[in-house]
């Protein structure tokens, strides 16, 4: 039996993965069909690259294929899925994964629009990808009759009867009751993933499965997902152990690992996995970086926890969505308190939380207060995602969406494009991202999206850090400087050229279908237009975010002398980039005597790191053009590091 493992990410013609992580999902259900299928030899392959995908339909015909499906690789498990029918009509295409509609009308409109895909499955794939497999052996490898065997969990529909086939709906879920999830054997200790490890993919691994939470926007916030299952802790420590160890033995240059926890750090169990990594961190300087979601309660043990950690490796990342109470009770969300960030802050733990634009009973008035409060709350760093209508999620239930006025509009997900197959056939993603509600209109959504920019410019980046630090001491809300900044951006007239054609642009990518206009703009409709104007902001407009800043610290407010606000201003011009080729020298400058007593030095050094320089090195081989490299800068640098480090002596 040959089977297909995919969970396909889109490629550019450079190799360059949108999505370049390790595919654990299509790992641990190829391990579970490895250790249970026991009919016939068992020939499994796995794939996340398109181009290395084609290069093996070249030479071979497998009898399954299965598709893992998120909302960023759709379309092209579509186009793969079509491409193999012509060419192997015979081979069974089995698609599953979240971005499975929670509609049984959804199910089966997409069945019936896609004849390509034979069954579609909902839930945990381990158990029912064997019963498939057994089945489909049974039945002489027919795919007929396998659909009219009506697998349980798996939907189809039969295309000569016009009849959309169910099945009964079982809980299958390994963890529950009397089995465990030890059930699935590791798919990095045996060896199947080493072949992402030498492409340099970053490792995902996940200690627990579930979420004792109802968000009405995740995928996880239905009651199928609220039991929790544990892996034993010793498997993730053996696990990190064994990717340290592989990383070095094939001399790749990975530093992060990644877990796909929901609630990462907030369990007693997950002392285990804190120790096992802290023990490969020691022994092989490995992870350098942790990156997570961190658990909303349990607080204290987070901490703790984080703390086992080499300094500096983990970010706590708690995704608030929302400070405002009315819309948390309406999409049955819980936070961590405030103060927790304070508390991580004490300790030196860098925070990081997500804030969502769009939700339900959200107002302008809310969003931009909500965030504001988390600034004072000591928060290094937003990601302000737009609110999405996900498939599989409560809120994609058409009476939710009636409920709240909720109006989506289509777009095409940044760096989710690409040319694929002999013809180089173009191949799209699209979201469908919420743009309006009863409680914001599209005008209110707009204003927002300009908040945001601000918010990764000024905030994001780190340029007012030292400032927030100077106006603690005198016992200034970072809210009240920070609100004038954006007061200030919104006055400036040489700044507002930036906002006009980031508004435009961002009207501009907004679709009534998902399907490209004529004549459109491809590099414009597919760019993160956060990103690219963050880039134009801090290299093309530094004089006018001086000008922005000097507004802002010369309001009586801020209670800031023209010798403090002067050091400053000249502090974010040393601090910004000129020329990324070679603008590589340190600067050292004095501090006046009252911001000296506040950082507890005398002088201060602005200077490029090495990862910085690193990253930069690796921007400008990869992209030669002076333009690529500026928008680029972004994705090799992120934010925090898209300006000089300050450090003081």
């Amino acid at each position: 039996m040959k089977v297909v493992l995919l969970m396909l990410s889109h490629e550019d013609e450079r190799g360059t993965l949108q999505n370049n992580h390790i595919p654990l999902s299509t790992g641990v259900i190829g391990e579970f069909l490895r250790l249970n299928f026991s009919k016939e030899n068992l020939e499994l392959n796995l794939f996340k690259r398109p181009s290395q995908f084609e290069t093996y339909l070249k030479n071979h015909s497998p009898d399954i294929i299965m598709l893992s499906n998120y909302m960023w690789n759709e379309n092209l498990n579509l186009f793969y899925a079509q491409l193999v029918k012509k060419i192997s009509p015979k081979t069974l295409i089995i698609m599953g994964g979240p971005n499975i509609s929670i509609n049984l009308f959804d199910k089966e409109n997409f069945l019936r629009e896609n004849s390509s895909i034979d069954i579609l499955v909902e839930g945990d794939g381990e158990i029912v990808s064997l019963k498939l497999l057994n089945k489909f052996y049974e039945l002489d490898k027919s795919i007929l009759h396998l659909k009219s065997a009506k697998t349980i969990n798996c939907f189809a529909f039969d295309h000569i009867n016009r009849e959309f086939l169910t099945s009964n709906i079982e809980d299958t879920r390994l963890g529950v009751e009397k089995t465990s999830l030890d059930e699935i054997p590791s798919p990095y200790l045996s060896g199947l993933m080493d072949v992402f490890l030498e492409d340099g993919a970053i490792p995902l691994l996940e200690s627990n499965r579930g979420c004792p939470y109802s968000c009405t926007f995740c995928q996880q916030g239905t009651k199928y997902f609220s039991k929790i299952r544990f892996f034993e802790g010793s498997r993730i420590h053996d696990e990190i152990l064994y990717i340290a160890k592989r990383c070095k033995e094939l001399n790749v240059n990975i530093t992060i690992v990644e877990f796909a926890d929901p609630n990462f750090g907030q369990y007693k169990q997950d002392l285990d996995v804190f120790e096992g990594i802290r023990e490969a961190q020691d022994l092989y300087d490995f992870p350098a970086v942790v990156y997570c979601s961190t658990g909303k309660s349990q607080a204290e043990r987070i901490m703790k926890h984080s703390k086992i950690l080499k300094p500096g490796s983990i970010m706590i990342r708690a995704a608030m969505q929302s400070m405002n109470p009315e819309t948390l009770a309406t999409v049955a969300r819980k936070n961590l308190a405030k103060q927790v960030f304070e508390d991580f802050s004490k300790e030196g733990v860098e925070t990081y939380s997500d804030i969502m634009l769009g939700l339900p009973m959200e107002t302008y008035k809310s969003y931009v207060d909500g965030v504001l409060q988390l600034i004072d709350s000591n928060i290094d760093e937003f990601s302000m995602p737009q609110t999405l209508v996900l498939k599989g999620t409560p809120m994609e239930k058409t009476e939710y969406l009636e409920k709240y006025d909720i109006k989506t509009k289509s777009r095409v997900i940044p760096e989710c494009t690409g040319l694929y197959g002999e013809d180089s056939i173009e191949v799209y993603e699209f979201e469908d991202m919420i743009m309006h509600t009863s409680t914001m209109s599209f005008d209110d959504y707009l204003k927002c999206r300009q908040f945001v920019l601000i918010i990764m410019i000024f905030h994001n980046t780190r340029l007012l850090k030292h400032i927030y630090k100077f106006l603690d001491s005198r016992e200034i809300k970072r809210s009240i400087f920070f609100r004038e900044i954006f007061d200030a951006s919104i006055a400036s007239e040489t700044f507002n050229p930036v906002f006009d054609d980031f508004l435009k642009l961002t009207k501009g990518e907004l679709l009534h279908e998902c399907n490209l206009p004529n004549n459109a703009d491809l590099d414009e409709l597919t760019s993160n237009k956060i990103y690219k104007f963050l880039s134009i902001a801090l290299i093309k407009h530094q004089s006018s975010m001086v000008e922005i800043v000097t507004t802002a610290l010369n309001k009586p407010e801020i209670k800031m002398s023209q010798e403090e606000g002067e050091f400053f201003i000249e502090m974010l011009q040393n601090a910004f980039l000129t020329d990324i080729q070679i603008d590589r020298e340190t600067i050292t400058k004095k501090l006046p005597l009252s911001i000296s007593s506040v950082f507890d030095s005398s002088t201060y050094e602005c200077f490029l790191t090495e990862f910085q320089l690193d990253r930069i090195d690796n921007l400008i081989a990869e992209y030669p053009k002076l333009e690529d490299q500026e928008n680029k800068l972004p994705y090799h640098l992120r934010p925090p590091n898209m300006v000089k480090t300050i450090r003081f002596a």
